[in-house]
This record gives structure tokens, sequence and C-alpha cells, in this order.
């Protein structure tokens, strides 16, 4: 991986990219680096011992069900997690944003519809 060639990296946010496995030891070698959120992935065994991964809160590796080690609560037995593998089934937000979208859509053309056509049918000075 590249990213241990960025020595002077400080920042870095990859938190909900839908990243699977686990985390690269390459980023305990980013000495500068003060700030790491990995949260809302799919990483999974022990966060690499002796660097500053372990600094980081707990809160920028959170939502990453496989993850063990410090800073988590969750102890690792034998690299990965105590409980056990487990499939997360995340509900995708565009898809609840089309289906209200698509929703709203519809009843804005019907609302519209009738308000148009329904005044014609009501006001006969209209339909001349």
């Amino acid at each position: 991986s590249n990213v241990g060639k960025l020595t002077s990296l400080e920042f870095l946010d990859l938190s909900q990219n839908q990243l699977v496995g686990s985390i690269p030891s390459i980023l305990a070698e980013i000495d500068r680096l003060t700030m790491l959120d990995l949260s809302h992935n799919y990483l999974s065994g022990k966060i690499p011992t002796g660097t500053q991964l372990q600094s980081f809160d707990a809160s920028k590796y959170e939502d990453n069900v496989d993850l063990c080690g410090p800073p988590l609560k969750e102890l690792c037995i034998g690299g990965m997690a105590r409980q056990g593998p487990t499939i997360k089934f995340q509900e995708d937000d565009n898809f609840i944003f089309n289906r209200e979208y698509y929703i709203s859509m519809t009843i804005g053309f019907v609302i519209s519809f009738w308000g148009v056509f329904g005044s014609i049918l009501i006001i006969r000075s209209w339909r001349h």
C-alpha cells in the first residue's frame, strides 16, 4: 500500500467507505498521524498493537463488528473478535430517498393534474 509512504500525513478519514478486511499495519508507520477515522466499514481482526492506532478514540473504529483490541472493549481471541463473524445488513439510504422522492412526485402530479383539470370542469367559462 502506498499510504504508508505518506509519512507527513496527519489526518486520514476513511469512514463509510465499505472497506473490508484487516487494518494494514503500514498505517502504524505514519508517525505524524494525529487523526484516523475507520468507523462504519467492514473491518475485521486485531487493531495493530504498539502504535498510535491504540491512542485514537474508540468511536473512530465503531461499527466494524469484527474489529477487536485496544482501544475497543472487544477482546481478541486468535486475532478475531470474540463474538465471531456476523453478517450485517445495512439499508441503503439511497433506496429510502428514492422511494420518498417517487411517492412525493406522484402525489404532486395527482394534485396538480386535478387542480388544473378540476378547475376546467367546474368553471364553465374556462372551457371555451
